[in-house]
């Protein structure tokens, strides 16, 4: 292992906050697979040591795996209409990104290696759901909304009738009920019409419920 010392290089904002900043040896880094184009970082501190390490493959697997969530969510939405985020439901996301990483990283199944990376595993599928949230779900509306107890509930949709078939207020009671509940609970720009269409059904068929 080879060594050298170095002294950091410190600038100071006009603010007064301090960077730090330490000059590496050309040869490490290149050896390191990085260059004048490759320049993604990935640093570790454990309290005593910053570790550097070459996050170029790591970035384009990332990406692949993007791409196949991508395809994947424009499936459900097709088949749903939305996706539920709420704080009880079964999370679609978080449930494919999960899917995508364990096959990525361990793709027999194999159990050992799947403990021996489950930190490495854990850390990717939260850096995934990111990507998937910044990255794809902003092409979707949202809504959402949190009870006194904290308790969340939302959804992305892909129009309106995706988002009513999500908050699903059409029951027991009329039609005229589920309409009047979903707008207070939603306060969304729609007609009865538009509601009625979105349950498939003829208007004129409940107006005398």
């Amino acid at each position: 292992m080879e060594v050298r010392k170095a002294k950091m290089i410190v600038n100071t904002s006009g603010a007064g906050s301090s960077t730090f900043r330490a000059t590496l040896p050309s040869s490490w880094v290149r050896e390191m697979g990085l260059d004048e184009e490759k320049r993604n970082l990935k640093l570790y501190f454990d309290g005593e040591r910053i570790i550097i390490k070459n996050n170029e493959e790591e970035i384009r697997m990332l990406k692949k795996l993007l791409g196949l969530a991508k395809v994947e969510i424009e499936k459900e939405m097709n088949r749903l209409g939305y996706i539920d985020d709420s704080d009880y439901a079964d999370r679609f996301l978080d449930e494919l990104a999960k899917n995508l990483v364990k096959k990525e990283l361990v793709p027999d199944g194999n159990l050992d290696l799947y403990y021996e990376k489950e930190a490495e595993i854990e850390e990717l599928i939260e850096e995934l759901l990111k990507m998937i949230k910044d990255e794809v779900m902003i092409n979707y509306d949202s809504i959402g909304t949190t009870n006194e107890r904290g308790d969340y509930s939302g959804c992305w949709y892909r129009d309106l009738k995706g988002l009513v078939n999500w908050a699903d207020t059409w029951q027991e009671n009329s039609l005229q009920e589920a309409y009047e509940e979903f707008i207070n609970a939603y306060d969304v720009d729609i007609t009865l019409e538009q509601f009625a269409e979105a349950y498939e059904v003829d208007l004129e068929d409940y107006l005398d419920e």
